[in-house]
């Protein structure tokens, strides 16, 4: 095979980070005065920051905006990936090996650029991407393939010449169905659906440091 460009997810793909967002939904939900209520983390996980902050609002009936809630939710986000978060084991020497190869990498993440960009800058993985699209500017969830889309046209390829990273098996089956090689990672995030994520991805490996490059990137 020989791909031409990469498209990585962030959060369980390339930093260990998911726990945060699992945990944001409990700790905003308490810091508001509030009871988590079954299955509310899970409705949270696969939607656009602005839209977490609209369920948050409709489930608790919250008396403030969205853009508010928003506020409030990145400001604790903030904080915990400033002081909690590192980068997945061979998450720095698999893009090393890309960008060695000439290939052009995205990134396509549901969080916001404000802290996509700092948390990448911290741990100096900002300058291998071309191209950063988070859901907010993509305007729709990975349950579409826009991200995926508008990142390869800004990369310059096609789906056909693009392989996808994702550790969702939301985000997995959106990438494979648009016509992306996609190759399926484990997180803690997916345990409970992980015979459905290697079903559905292209091919699944149990770390970043078990992909051949070489098999893939010429």
């Amino acid at each position: 095979m020989n791909f031409k460009y990469a498209i990585f997810d962030m959060d369980g793909t390339l930093l260990e980070s998911m726990n945060i967002w699992e945990n944001i939904c409990t700790d905003y939900v308490r810091y508001s005065g509030l009871e988590v209520r079954e299955g509310f983390v899970d409705k949270f996980y696969t939607l656009k920051p602005m839209e977490g902050a609209q369920l948050f609002i409709s489930e608790y009936n919250l008396d403030k905006t969205a853009e508010q809630v928003l506020k409030e939710v990145n400001e604790m986000v903030t904080v915990k990936y400033l002081n909690e978060v590192v980068p997945k084991n061979g998450a720095e020497i698999l893009l090393k090996s890309l960008k060695e190869r000439k290939v052009k990498i995205a990134l396509a993440t549901l969080t916001d650029r404000e802290i996509v960009e700092m948390i990448l800058k911290k741990h100096g993985l900002f300058d291998y991407f071309s191209v950063i699209r988070t859901s907010t500017e993509a305007g729709k969830s990975k349950k579409y393939p826009d991200i995926y889309n508008q990142c390869t046209n800004l990369l310059g390829g096609t789906a056909e010449e693009t392989v996808v990273f994702e550790d969702s098996l939301v985000a997995i089956k959106t990438a494979r169905s648009a016509g992306y090689f996609v190759v399926g990672l484990p997180d803690f995030s997916n345990q409970k659906c992980i015979d459905e994520v290697k079903a559905n991805a292209c091919v699944f490996f149990d770390s970043l440091n078990d992909f051949p490059v070489e098999d893939y990137f010429i």
